[in-house]
């Protein structure tokens, strides 16, 4: 008798004890009669509402799974579909990592992201070596934004479109300066450095433009016409015009030039190899009439200071003034 006495006892405080038990728990959690679950929260605004304590250093939803690791989170349109979109914590190389992906039927699986411990992010591959890698193209709508690169609040460089995305343009945007424009590239082809209305398939605007070849003395600039082409070579501080035959039309050599084929050095300023034609005056020793001697033009003349000194024409020849009538050599002065 005592025993059941006893008994009873022991199971009406432990009745007592569960009904406080749940009274307090359902202070701050609930389950309404449509199945919206609220922890934390006696009135939820969703199927499942979670309100944590601020001062509490515990997660407020864990998901966790015992032996393979595999903890997924799936989002479906309709119960019915068998698409999902899902992210889950998986490990790869005895790392975890995160991944949003999809499966639009049983057999099918797509990693879209993954983020791993080292700080990387991949799109399109689960195993990204850089801080942020992307299997596929990237498009940038540069008319919202611009793709830059370089140093958060310091100098940077920047990619942009205009004209809806036809012309592309790079920025240098140096800290504490304005930006300025320096390459522009036009949906015809122009290219322009310094200047963003290039006329031409290439425009530099500015002093200088320098060809170099590191380890290699040859700087050559080709120019091609109908399947031909001419070069213009520059070698050992020399500089050469070569046809599209290979002939060296002209040459260059520390001040000095040569037209035609031919070999340093020589001793005026220009030589030509072979004939050569004036379709003007040839002026010697100065460029002005008053100073120069004047060669060439209407028939054959050597002049200086607008006074013939020698003349050759029509089968006559006057030395120190005009043709004598009837003479086929005057000379106005001295003879010895």
């Amino acid at each position: 008798m005592k025993t059941m006495n006893v008994c009873k006892f022991l199971t009406l405080i432990g009745f007592f004890m569960c009904a406080f038990s749940f009274a307090s728990w359902a202070q701050s959690n609930k389950i309404s009669a449509s199945g919206d679950v609220g922890i934390g929260d006696t009135t939820p605004d969703g199927r499942l509402e979670i309100v944590g304590d601020p001062y509490e250093k515990k997660p407020q939803l864990l998901l966790s799974q015992k032996g393979a690791r595999n903890n997924s989170i799936f989002f479906q349109n309709s119960k019915d579909e068998n698409r999902f979109w899902g992210m889950k914590a998986n490990p790869a190389a005895s790392k975890t990592r995160f991944k949003f992906f999809y499966e639009p039927n049983d057999s099918t699986h797509f990693d879209i992201l993954t983020m791993t411990p080292e700080k990387r992010v991949g799109i399109n591959t689960n195993d990204p070596e850089k801080a942020l890698q992307v299997n596929g193209g990237v498009l940038v709508h540069t008319g919202t934004g611009n793709l830059n690169l370089g140093y958060p609040g310091s100098n940077q460089w920047a990619f942009s479109t205009i004209g809806g995305g036809a012309n592309l343009q790079l920025w240098a945007e140096p800290k504490g300066k304005s930006k300025f424009i320096v390459a522009y590239f036009q949906k015809d082809g122009n290219v322009g450095i310094g200047t963003d209305n290039p006329t031409q398939k290439l425009e530099v605007a500015g002093r200088r433009l320098r060809l170099s070849t590191p380890g290699n003395p040859n700087r050559n600039i080709e120019m091609r016409t109908d399947g031909a082409h001419m070069d213009l070579n520059a070698n050992g501080g020399n500089l050469y015009l070569h046809s599209n035959t290979g002939n060296t039309i002209l040459q260059a050599f520390g001040g000095k030039v040569v037209v035609g084929a031919g070999s340093n050095p020589y001793t005026s300023k220009l030589h030509v190899q072979g004939g050569a034609s004036v379709s003007d005056w040839l002026r010697i020793n100065g460029n002005t009439d008053g100073t120069a001697w004047k060669l060439g033009m209407n028939g054959s003349f050597i002049q200086r200071n607008g006074n013939v000194r020698l003349a050759v024409g029509s089968g006559k020849v006057a030395i120190g003034g005009g043709y004598a009538s009837g003479y086929k050599l005057s000379v106005d002065g001295k003879v010895m």
